[in-house]
C-alpha cells in the first residue's frame, strides 16, 4: 500500500506519531489524532481533513471536550463536502467524550471533521480521533 501525501505521508511533512489533520496509514490500519482545537462561535473549525486513496476504511470517530461550561459544542463529519453525521454535546462540571461513530469512508473520498461552539461566545478546547481498518 503506497503512502499518499494528503493522507499523512511522513515524507510529506506530517507527524505520524503525533497530531495533525492528515490520515496516517500503518499497515492495514489508518488513524489521525487532531490534537487540541478551539470550537468557536465564529464558524466551523476543521480538526481533521484528508483524502483517502484507492482503499476504503471502516473507521471509528471519537470526539472530546475539556470545557466545564454548558455550551453546545457541535461536531460534524463530512464526506465530499456533504454532512453525513453531526452531534451536539453539553458539558457541565467536566469534559466529555461523545459516543463514538462508526462509518465507512469510501475510496478517493475527502473526509473533513469540524467543530463549532453552537451556543457560546467563548472558545472551547476540543479533540477528535479517527482509527480504522483499511481494505483494498
Amino acid at each position: 500500500m503506497a503512502f499518499i501525501a494528503s493522507a499523512g505521508n511522513p515524507a510529506g511533512g506530517s507527524n505520524p506519531s503525533g497530531t495533525g489533520k492528515g490520515l496516517t496509514y500503518l499497515g492495514n490500519h489508518a488513524y489521525a489524532n487532531s490534537g487540541s482545537h478551539f470550537a468557536t462561535a465564529g464558524g466551523h473549525t476543521t480538526m481533521l481533513e484528508f483524502v483517502t486513496g484507492s482503499e476504503y476504511i471502516v473507521a471509528e470517530i471519537v470526539y472530546g471536550n475539556t470545557t466545564t461550561s454548558a455550551d453546545h459544542i457541535e461536531f460534524e463529519i463530512q464526506l465530499n463536502d456533504q454532512v453525513i453525521m453531526a452531534a451536539i454535546g453539553d458539558a457541565i462540571d467536566g469534559g466529555y467524550p461523545l459516543n463514538s461513530f462508526q462509518i465507512l469512508v469510501p475510496s478517493y473520498t475527502k473526509c473533513e471533521i469540524t467543530t463549532i461552539n453552537a451556543s457560546g461566545g467563548a472558545d472551547r478546547i476540543v479533540f477528535a480521533s479517527i482509527s480504522g481498518r483499511v481494505y483494498n
